[in-house]
């Protein structure tokens, strides 16, 4: 499946053995202006340009797909892109101008018996690299940085593998029953009382589905085909 999107050395894809997506994604567009004080008949404001860039998102970090996935680790790397400059890109195209990564936050963490993280949502804040205001020196190859009107005449590309709010007319929180074990995703070793039970739905990227992770349920991911609602 093709990749949902990349900037630096990380990346975002949704297939049979990677469960790593954008979600709630957000960007804006917007002028910078100053209050005009002439007594004249003139416009009350001044427009001087653009604000800088912003693009915000979240992704969700979860065991249940790779139990050898150490979320942590991942958490730790993320640490040492902050301050970092790249190009973001949604499929294969770049969205808007590079972007500086400005802050991680790290919150819903679930945690095993002995500590380690089971589950953890990772919120980015980034933002338009700006070389006049910013202290850190951009170390991207032939870097575009905001200087011209060009540079800031952003495209909005929409991306039909960003993550779904519901999927086959199921939302998060609804409670469903699987009704074919083909459709999970890794092991599909069940209990006979695990399949007769219904499971509330966690979480929702693409097509699959997080069965009953917040409440302590089964914690799985399946296609949205091998459920019903209940």
């Amino acid at each position: 499946m093709a990749l949902m999107a990349k900037w630096n050395r990380k990346t975002w894809e949704v297939n049979s053995s990677n469960v790593l997506a954008i979600q709630d994604l957000t960007f804006s567009y917007s002028q910078t202006a100053d209050n005009n004080n002439s007594t004249e008949e003139k416009k009350q404001t001044n427009v001087r340009g653009k604000e800088l860039f912003p693009l915000n998102f979240t992704t969700v970090l979860h065991k249940g797909l790779d139990v050898n996935f150490d979320i942590r680790k991942e958490i730790e790397d993320w640490e040492s892109l902050v301050s970092k400059v790249d190009y973001f890109f949604l499929g294969s195209v770049r969205l808007g101008p590079a972007v500086q990564l400005r802050k991680v936050s790290v919150s819903d963490v679930k945690l095993s018996n002995s500590g380690e993280i089971l589950y953890a949502k990772l919120s980015f804040e980034f933002k338009e690299y700006d070389q006049e205001s910013s202290s850190v020196k951009a170390d991207v190859p032939a870097l575009e940085v905001s200087a011209s009107e060009e540079a800031k005449a952003l495209r909005k590309e929409q991306n039909d593998q960003l993550a779904n709010a519901e999927v086959h007319g199921i939302r998060i929180g609804d409670r469903v029953k699987i009704i074919s074990t083909d459709y999970l995703i890794g092991a599909s070793n069940l209990s006979e009382e695990e399949l007769e039970k219904s499971h509330i739905v966690s979480n929702i990227v693409a097509d699959r589905l997080l069965l009953g992770f917040h409440d302590g349920g089964i914690g799985r991911w399946i296609f949205a085909e091998g459920v019903t609602l209940v």
